[in-house]
This record gives C-alpha cells, sequence and structure tokens, in this order.
C-alpha cells in the first residue's frame, strides 16, 4: 500500500511534470540493485541510479514512438530487459542517445559499488572521526580513500576464507540501524571479526589498516547515541544528492522526481525508519509498496558546508573510488 499522512505526502508530485510550471528542470530517476543498509553479501553488488533530464509532457510522445518502433504493446513500463537482448531494439536506444538523438546529453547513470562503500563508510565512521578527535585530516592528501581502497581491494585477498565478507558483515550489522537495541551485542561482534582479521592478515598494507580500526571503539560505541538525518548506510539519499548536484551545475535549478521511499519522506530520520526498510521486489529493484512520485527541489545545487566533527558530513558523503 502507499505511504499516506501528512509527513509522507507534502512533497509528493501526483501531476505530470512540466518544465513550464517554473520549478527548474524535471529530472526524472530510477534505482536498480537497492538494498537499504545492507550492504554486505547482497547479489547484486552495485545500486545504479539513472536520471534523465525531461518532463512528462516531453517524454510522452517519445515512449508512444519507442513502442511503435519496439513493437511492445503489453508491458506496462518500457523495462532496459526489452531491449538489452534484441538487437533491433538495443539500435532504437542507442539512437536516443546518440549525438543527433532526442536523450543526448540528456542522460546521467550513478553507480555505486557496495562492496566498497562498506569498506568506505568503516574508514568513515571510526578512523576519520578518531582522526578529527586527536586534531588529524584523514581525507588531507586523499589519505582517507587510500585506506578504503586498500581494505576494499586487498583485503580479499589478505584474509584468508570468508574472514573478509565476515569482517565486512559485521561492520554493516553495526552501523545499520538494525543494530539499535542490541547495539553491545554488534559492537562486540565487530571487534572479534576486527582482532581475528587482523592477527590472520597476510599483507602489510591490510594489516596496518586493521591495527588503527582496532583502536575505534569509543568511536563505534557512538554510532547510534546521536540523531542523524538519514541512516548511516544508506547510499539512496547521497545517490540523489550526487544527481542533483551533477544536474544543477549545468542546468541550474531542477527537480527531481523518483519512485516514493520511506527514507525519502518528510522527517523520516533515524528513529521513524529504525525498524526496518520497505523490502526490494526482486524483479524491478524498488519497494513494492511505493509507487508515488516524490519532489526534491535542487540547485542551483550546492552542498550545505558543514563544521568538521561528529554528525558533520560523515553520513553525507558518498564513498568514491
Amino acid at each position: 500500500m502507499a505511504l499516506t499522512g501528512e509527513k509522507y505526502t507534502q512533497l509528493n508530485q501526483n501531476e505530470p511534470t512540466s518544465d513550464d510550471a517554473g520549478g527548474g528542470r524535471w529530472i526524472a530517476c530510477d534505482e536498480s540493485g537497492w538494498d537499504g543498509e545492507q550492504l554486505a553479501g547482497r547479489k547484486r553488488r552495485f545500486l545504479v541510479f539513472a536520471s534523465v533530464a525531461i518532463d512528462d509532457a516531453e517524454a510522452a510522445p517519445l515512449i508512444d514512438t519507442l513502442r511503435k518502433q519496439a513493437r511492445i504493446q503489453q508491458a506496462g513500463e518500457l523495462k532496459f530487459r526489452l531491449f538489452k537482448d534484441r538487437e533491433e531494439r538495443w539500435s532504437l536506444l542507442k539512437d536516443l542517445w546518440g549525438s543527433a538523438g532526442a536523450l543526448h546529453e540528456r542522460c546521467s547513470v550513478y553507480v555505486i559499488d557496495k562492496e566498497y562503500a562498506v569498506a568506505a563508510k568503516a574508514i568513515d565512521l571510526l578512523l576519520e572521526e578518531k582522526a578529527h578527535a586527536e586534531g588529524r585530516n584523514l581525507y588531507a592528501e586523499g589519505k582517507a580513500r587510500a585506506m578504503a581502497r586498500t581494505l576494499a581491494l586487498q583485503g580479499p585477498r589478505a584474509l584468508p576464507g570468508a574472514l573478509f565478507d565476515a569482517l565486512m558483515s559485521s561492520f554493516v550489522a553495526l552501523a545499520s540501524q538494525r543494530a539499535r537495541g542490541r547495539e553491545e551485542a554488534a559492537l562486540e561482534a565487530f571487534f572479534a571479526a576486527v582482532e581475528h582479521a587482523w592477527g590472520a592478515s597476510t599483507r602489510r598494507p591490510v594489516t596496518e589498516v586493521l591495527a588503527q580500526v582496532r583502536s575505534t571503539r569509543p568511536y563505534a560505541m557512538a554510532l547510534h547515541q546521536e540523531d542523524s538525518p538519514f541512516p548511516s548506510l544508506e547510499m539512496l539519499i547521497p545517490s540523489v544528492t550526487q544527481t542533483a548536484r551533477r544536474w544543477g551545475h549545468s542546468l541550474g535549478l531542477v527537480s527531481l522526481l523518483t519512485d516514493e521511499q520511506r527514507v525519502f519522506t518528510h522527517g523520516a530520520g533515524v528513529r521513524h525508519q529504525s525498524d526496518r526498510h520497505d523490502p526490494p521486489d526482486p524483479r524491478e529493484g524498488r519497494p513494492r509498496a511505493h509507487r508515488a512520485p516524490r519532489l526534491f527541489r535542487g540547485p542551483p545545487f550546492h552542498p550545505a558546508g558543514r563544521p568538521a566533527g561528529r554528525g558533520r558530513s560523515s553520513r553525507d558523503r558518498t564513498p568514491r573510488r
């Protein structure tokens, strides 16, 4: 069923979108591979957030033409799977995206490697917090990124058997909202996994990163002690943010239209949504319940400048490779 009530629906866009309505350019978005905060051990490694700079008025005739040319009559939505394995249909999409096509330079795809995101978030939420408290800047000269890459890329080879997967899964269990109410057990399980991995590591760079993680227990204990605008490991909101930034730089004021998700609703902070994420539909990569569109006002989009320290920007940053 759809989300109802003012705090869920006040930003809904129920009318057809139009660039002439005074809200800037409309950007239509869709996601695939979303698993909420559960970033480790998933069948789909990548979260893909795609967007097209087009409103409903312009999109309608393009879709009608594409249906006729591709001879697609029954499908309710034009899904990529209807095109990818048939050359004649695939060529129609390439023509749309090509230099003479109606969607040339109007499409964007933002991709998050969820396996890398776990490693990057571990550095971000633990080691960076410790470094900041000690007066050091872990982001200077790309130090944090280098550590995340070391852990993500060398970790699977440095830790024998299933140790690396166990380490990443234990961090997700600790940092995600599922840990609420069982923080102590999740904390002990994570640091037990860290100790095991540190002792078993066969690559010095990985061993050195894990040695630093061993000293971050106070910062791990504080992960759920403060409210956050959204869950620490939720990658969908940073995807929207980065998409708004990308289009805002080139188009100015933009409005983003997405599927309705509980995590996007007004006031849907940690306390409100700590119980669960809406389960993804394995066929479409989206929650079953929420089909209504959402409106997000964008740029000129400039990320708010925030002072350094806990709760500032660590939950806003998208891990970068």
